[in-house]
């Protein structure tokens, strides 16, 4: 049975060491403060790197979500070129046919011209050489008739005397 100074040392004395990890660590073996500090400290340890993996994770998925941006944004830009070459080569192939259409309807308007020209100028030949013709006949009947009518006249003459 201790005395009662003794009991009044044994209560006020206590064991403490420091640590000097992160922060000063007070442990009492009384009080249980070892354990709390200790618990503490993981607790900290891994509060941090949960933080740390959790801003890593962040900054990728900002790359991520990023780099999907531009993606989408390069992807639109590709299909908008690749419908205005689209559209161009569409709108070429119309005026290419357009033109072509021209080109043929052009080519048989003057095929069509040439024939009616052609026409044209055979019927016109074609006159001339009966207009010809018939004032070459013309002149023939006429000529015999003349010749007919000198031939009675001479003869009606001669034989008036």
């Amino acid at each position: 049975m201790p005395k009662s100074s003794e009991k009044h040392f044994f209560y006020t004395t206590s064991t403490t060491t420091t640590f000097s990890l992160t922060t000063p660590t007070t442990i009492s073996i009384y009080n249980n403060d070892f354990y709390y500090y200790y618990y503490y400290y993981y607790y900290y340890y891994y509060y941090y790197y949960y933080y740390y993996y959790y801003y890593y994770y962040y900054y990728y998925y900002y790359y991520y979500y990023y780099y999907y941006y531009y993606y989408y944004y390069y992807y639109y830009y590709y299909y908008y070129y690749y419908y205005y070459y689209y559209y161009y080569y569409y709108y070429y192939d119309y005026y290419y046919y357009y033109y072509y259409y021209y080109y043929y309807y052009y080519y048989y308007y003057n095929y069509y011209y040439y024939y009616y020209y052609y026409y044209y100028y055979y019927y016109y030949y074609y006159f001339y050489y009966y207009y010809y013709y018939y004032n070459y006949y013309f002149y023939y009947y006429y000529y015999y008739y003349c010749y007919f009518y000198y031939y009675y006249y001479f003869y009606y003459y001669y034989c008036l005397f």
